[in-house]
């Protein structure tokens, strides 16, 4: 039952996001994880709303962002480019760690 409860939210949030209403998104896609904490797509497009916030938010984007990218790593499946695209522009907002860049780079590659 939670699993059908958390794709509910899942689906309403991503309407809500795709009417840029980001505040209710936030909330059912909150919903989305409680109800299903390894949702890998309710984490990237969460990941996307914390990354249009505040920079504030921006190290909590990342976080979603790789748990997102490393899920469809792990599974080799598609994921969506909007997303891994946006984890590659946070990871390069701090060019002087290396390695976010290389990062970065390896993620750009993978969306091409």
């Amino acid at each position: 039952r939670s699993g059908k409860l958390g794709k509910i939210y899942f689906a309403r949030a991503l309407i809500l996001f795709k009417l840029e209403d980001f505040k209710s998104a936030e909330r059912d896609l909150k919903e989305a994880l409680h109800e299903d904490p390894d949702s890998a797509p309710a984490k990237g497009y969460l990941g996307l709303i914390y990354s249009r916030m505040d920079s504030a938010f921006h190290d909590q984007a990342k976080q979603l962002l790789k748990q997102y990218f490393e899920s469809f790593k792990a599974a080799d499946s598609a994921p969506d480019r909007t997303i891994l695209l946006t984890y590659a522009r946070l990871l390069c907002e701090d060019r002087l760690i290396q390695s976010n860049v290389i990062e970065a780079i390896n993620i750009c590659s993978r969306v091409l």
